[in-house]
């Protein structure tokens, strides 16, 4: 067993969830499973007019938070050790691919145009690997982003 304050690699943080994620998929009730391999992958294309279900409305004392679903406490205490875990999580606008030349042109007030058009999507990554979708909103006086697809992708 690995016992040390260096932080987990990616493959192990993988390896890590896969093993936890079997381990849930195996208890799961019938009616919970045939729902999870419906939403098995998330569309380029989230639906944007619903609200996630069981977000809850933003404290007006606490900007920092994260809001999330309701989790069953069965699910938390068993992923509690994991919960310590420092993973980074991106919200990419969009990519632009650049020549030495461009990138040697730019300065300040340069405008670079992206891949990405105006209403499309965020990418959402945890630790540069795509888990899911959001849109930009506001969070205080802060950006944040609200998630609208979350899970495991298939590509």
């Amino acid at each position: 067993m690995r016992m040390s304050d260096e932080p987990l690699s990616q493959e192990e943080i993988d390896k890590l969830l896969q093993a936890v994620l079997s381990k849930e998929n195996e208890k799961l009730p019938e009616t919970e499973s045939k729902e999870s391999e419906s939403e098995d992958h998330l569309a380029a294309e989230p639906k944007t007019a619903e609200e996630p279900a069981g977000i809850e409305a933003n404290s007006a004392t606490n900007h920092d938070s994260i809001n999330t679903p309701k989790v069953p406490p069965q699910i938390l205490e068993k992923w509690a050790p994991l919960g310590s875990l420092q993973l980074r999580f991106t919200a990419e606008i969009g990519t632009a691919p650049l020549k030495v030349g461009e990138v040697m042109q730019i300065g300040i007030g340069s405008r670079l145009p992206l891949k990405t058009r105006w209403m499309e999507p965020l990418v959402l990554k945890l630790n540069g690997k795509t888990v899911g979708y959001g849109r930009v909103v506001l969070v205080g006086n802060k950006f944040g982003v609200q998630v609208t697809k979350w899970g495991r992708l298939t590509h």
